[in-house]
């Protein structure tokens, strides 16, 4: 059964853009930023899900350095991760998780 997940078309064509850079085409297809809401089963919120746990990963590798107590702690790392994970990330996931019995944990589909 599809239910419809209300989000933003800028949040949309955020997530449209990682499956794109990632080559990600069964999620690319899931996404139209002309709206404001996608209509999605509990398979497809499973594969939006596990982008978001995919880009979470990408930016933990990618700026490591975001704990004060880390000898080259980058102030820079810690704005990134922030900006991600209590951005996109947090929107994105919530929306799909008030809809669905999903967890953040990226099992698979």
């Amino acid at each position: 059964m599809k239910k419809k997940v209300a989000l933003s078309p800028e949040d949309i064509a955020a997530v449209k853009s990682i499956a794109l850079r990632e080559g990600f085409c069964e999620v690319v297809e899931l996404l139209d930023e002309t709206r404001d809401f996608v209509e999605i089963n509990s398979r497809q919120a499973q594969l939006l899900m596990n982008v978001m746990v995919f880009e979470g990963h990408r930016h933990l590798l990618k700026y490591p350095f975001d704990q004060p107590e880390h000898p080259k702690h980058d102030p820079g790392h810690a704005d990134k991760q922030q900006e991600f994970f209590h951005g996109l990330y947090f929107r994105f996931t919530t929306a799909i998780e008030f809809l669905f019995e999903i967890n953040r944990q990226g099992a698979r589909v």
